[in-house]
């Protein structure tokens, strides 16, 4: 009978070994949203399509904690063959915690154990950990009202909370970020509060008057609101909620090419300084998923593409500029024109250019532009020099 007993505890304690998680096996716990549309298959189909999205964007969130942003650019491709499709097989469980149907839109939002490991393994076997490339240069601008300081006068002398979490959260991801303080000290302050009131046409006129002076890709305007919502029971402490929306505005096209929103309460003995400690949670928080939204839509947009340099000289800023809406809208292949400079006759492009430089030099030698005829003078693999 003793023989049974140490047999029978024996087979539980190595069952028990069998199923402990193996030494070095992480797993990330990820929150994710998924969605699909409600087609002819009816609701089935679409909850399970949206459980897929969000089994994928879980595994998104996790190759992204595991290197910088900028890697998942020109690698977009890469990882969505060999990563993203196989979703399924990087997530250990996962549990759906909210569903709902909005319209024909079946909404879900999911708790995944997705292998840190696994990803990692397969990460550094397609060469995706060492690749490198530069994400956007960045200006960010967040109107923040603060509990005590609801008018504008405090936050023009200096960064916002809010600010500086965003910043610092983005540089972490490998974006550039350009001085705020410089740009609180030339920009047009009534267009940017309007801007942040949520006036999108204000929104797009400080974007468009930001990238070509400070060389800005992308302007992330936004506002941060910290309110105190009064005692906790009766005590002392007080519960301050913050409010953080922000949007990623291109400034050559106006376009958006990401929004984030997010809430976060703290309990603080002093409503000013839980106020500051919610903006910058709620900040952190928006930053992540804003950052997100841009590297994937950044990534989509220069799959494929080459990052080329046009120098120019003998242009006066008239031929400089109407050179710059040219390349813009006339010739294909080319998907982005940043300016990096003009001074004295000589400026700087640089293009996102989807084929090859020697077929658009080749179109741009001779062509005509305000009376003057613009010819090709050097070019390397990556860059060439116009002269006008």
């Amino acid at each position: 009978m003793l023989r049974r007993f140490f047999s029978v505890v024996c087979f539980a304690i190595l069952g028990l070994i069998a199923c402990a998680p193996k030494p070095g096996a992480a797993a990330a716990s990820v929150e994710a949203k998924g969605v699909a549309t409600v087609g002819a298959a009816g609701l089935g189909k679409a909850r399970d399509d949206a459980i897929a999205d969000a089994m994928r964007k879980a595994v998104e969130s996790a190759v992204g904690s595991l290197v910088a942003s900028q890697t998942m650019i020109e690698n977009y491709q890469l990882l969505s063959d060999k990563i993203y499709t196989q979703s399924s097989g990087y997530v250990t469980s996962h549990e759906v915690v909210e569903e709902h149907q909005s319209g024909n839109l079946y909404w879900v939002t999911i708790r995944a154990e997705v292998s840190s490991d696994k990803v990692e393994g397969d990460l550094a076997h397609i060469g995706v950990l060492s690749a490198q490339k530069e994400l956007p240069r960045v200006a960010v601008l967040i109107g923040e009202q603060s509990i005590g300081f609801y008018g504008w006068d405090v936050y023009w002398t200096d960064i916002a909370t809010t600010e500086s979490t965003v910043m610092e959260a983005l540089q972490e991801k490998g974006f550039q970020i350009i001085d705020t303080a410089e740009l609180k000290r030339t920009v047009d302050r009534p267009i940017a509060e309007a801007a942040y009131g949520g006036d999108l046409s204000a929104e797009r006129r400080l974007a468009a008057s930001l990238g070509p002076r400070f060389g800005a890709d992308l302007v992330i305007v936004g506002k941060a609101v910290a309110k105190d919502a009064g005692s906790i029971l009766g005590s002392q402490l007080r519960s301050v909620q913050a409010n953080v929306v922000v949007r990623a505005v291109r400034p050559d096209t106006g376009e958006v090419l990401g929004i984030a929103q997010a809430h976060a309460a703290k309990a603080h003995a002093d409503s000013a300084s839980g106020g500051a400690a919610a903006l910058g949670e709620a900040g952190k928080q928006a930053a992540a998923e804003l950052a997100q939204e841009i590297a994937t839509k950044w990534a989509q947009e220069i799959a494929g593409t080459t990052l080329v340099t046009l120098s120019v000289v003998g242009a006066d800023f008239a031929r400089y500029n109407e050179l710059q809406a040219s390349l813009a809208k006339d010739y294909r292949g080319v998907k982005t024109v940043m300016d990096r400079g003009y001074a004295d006759g000589r400026g700087s492009l640089e293009i996102r250019l989807a084929g090859s430089l020697s077929d658009l030099l080749g179109e741009l030698d001779g062509k005509e532009l305000k009376g003057s005829r613009i010819t090709v003078v050097e070019r390397t693999q990556n860059s060439a020099v116009l002269k006008l």
